[in-house]
C-alpha cells in the first residue's frame, strides 16, 4: 500500500460516511467539534500571519511585494497545519470515544480482535502523539520566517502527525501503545504519507474538512484491517 493507496482511503472512507447512517451517527458529534476548532485556528493564523511575517520581514514595495505574499501564504498554511494538529488533540478528548466506536464497528466487520488500551491510556497517547508532531512542525514553521522554503517540511511533518492520529483509534483499540505508532509509521509510511496529504488539504477548506477526520478514520482503518496491520503478531 503506497501514497495513493492512502490519499484514496480518505476518499473510500468519505464514500462509506455519506451511505452508512450507522457510522455518520457516531461521527456528527466530533466532526462539529473539529469543525469549530480548526475554523479557530484558521482564523487565527489569518489574522496573525502578516504580522508575524511583517516582524522579520517588513512589506516591500512594488514587485518585490508578490514575493512578499507568496512567503505570508506559504506561511499561513504550515501555520494553520500546525494549529489543526494542536487543535486536534484537544479535540481528541472530546472526540475520541466517538472515533473509536467508529473503528470498533469496522474491526468487528473485518473479524479483527479487540483489546481496548482504556480511556485514559488511549487520551494519553493521541495527545502525546499529536505533541510530538505539533513541537517540530511549529519549529520548522518559525524557521520560515526565516527560509521560507521550511515551510514545506512542516506542512509534511503535521499531515504525517494527522493521518496516524486518524489511525489512532484503531490501534488503540486492538491493544497498541505509544511506540506502535512509530512502528506503522515505519511499516505503512507511504499509505500514512497519502492520507495525511489529502487529510491536511481536507482541512483547509471547510466544506471539504467537514468529514476530513472521520473519513480518515474509516478509510485507514479498513486499510489496516485488510492488510493484517492491526493486530499483534504484525508487530
Amino acid at each position: 500500500m503506497g501514497f495513493l493507496d492512502g490519499a484514496k482511503s480518505v476518499v473510500s472512507g468519505a464514500r462509506r460516511l455519506l451511505r452508512d447512517s450507522g457510522l455518520r451517527r457516531w461521527a456528527v458529534a466530533p466532526v462539529f467539534i473539529t469543525l469549530v476548532l480548526y475554523a479557530l485556528g484558521l482564523a487565527t493564523a489569518a489574522a496573525t500571519v502578516d504580522d508575524v511575517l511583517a516582524r522579520f520581514w517588513a512589506p516591500p514595495e512594488g514587485a518585490v511585494k508578490i514575493l512578499w505574499v507568496a512567503v505570508a501564504a506559504l506561511l499561513f498554511v504550515a501555520l494553520a497545519a500546525v494549529l489543526v494538529l494542536t487543535f486536534v488533540a484537544i479535540a481528541t478528548a472530546i472526540s475520541g470515544p466517538f472515533h473509536e466506536r467508529i473503528a470498533g464497528v469496522l474491526l468487528d466487520e473485518h473479524n479483527v480482535a479487540k483489546n481496548d488500551v482504556g480511556f485514559v491510556r488511549g487520551l494519553v497517547i493521541d495527545i502525546a502523539w499529536a505533541i510530538t508532531f505539533a513541537i517540530p512542525a511549529g519549529g520548522l514553521a518559525l524557521g520560515a520566517l526565516l527560509f521560507a522554503p521550511l515551510a514545506v517540511p512542516s506542512l509534511a511533518v503535521a499531515s504525517i502527525g494527522l493521518a496516524v492520529s486518524a489511525a489512532g483509534p484503531a490501534l488503540n483499540a486492538t491493544g497498541h501503545g505509544f511506540g506502535a505508532r512509530f512502528v506503522l509509521l515505519r511499516q505503512r509510511f507511504g499509505l500514512l504519507a497519502g492520507a495525511g496529504a489529502v487529510l491536511a488539504l481536507a482541512l483547509l477548506v471547510p466544506a471539504l474538512g467537514l468529514f476530513a477526520i472521520p473519513a480518515a478514520v474509516i478509510g485507514l482503518t479498513e486499510r489496516l484491517a485488510v492488510a493484517g496491520a492491526l493486530t499483534v503478531e504484525a508487530r
